[in-house]
């Protein structure tokens, strides 16, 4: 199964918000569903799907601060702030989380930011991120 990171799509939304209702239904990060996608507005912003058969499998959202500490607990540089990140459960195993981060950090590079902020009470992730 190969599976591809591309950009969010304006027509992605209806399937952006089921995935994403399934990832928080299931996850430690968070205790809340949405009801519509949030804008993000104001901020430079990094927002990819994975895709599998055609299908959304996963997805991560990031914005990046315009002023120092803007969004981000470290106040010395301008960092940018992981939102959202998460992939469907059947598709443990496939490397979807380490996909999207990948392609995420590269883009916060291209983009002139050198530090990206995750914010998780799941232990395991939390060990992942510090990487």
């Amino acid at each position: 199964m190969g599976i591809e990171i591309r950009e969010y799509r304006p027509e992605d939304e209806q399937e952006w918000m089921r995935v994403h209702a399934v990832i928080m239904s299931i996850s430690h990060a968070w205790n809340y569903t949405i009801q519509e996608r949030p804008p993000y507005e104001g901020h430079e912003a990094t927002k990819l799907v994975a895709v599998a058969d055609g299908k959304i499998v996963g997805l991560t959202d990031a914005q990046y601060e315009n002023e120092p500490g803007e969004l981000c607990f470290l106040k010395d540089s301008r960092g940018g702030y992981v939102l959202e990140l998460g992939r469907l459960p059947e598709y443990a195993g496939h490397n979807i989380g380490k996909l999207l981060i990948d392609a995420t950090v590269e883009d916060a590079k291209k983009k002139g930011f050198h530090r990206l902020e995750y914010w998780t009470q799941d232990r395991r992730a939390q060990r992942y991120y510090a990487r």
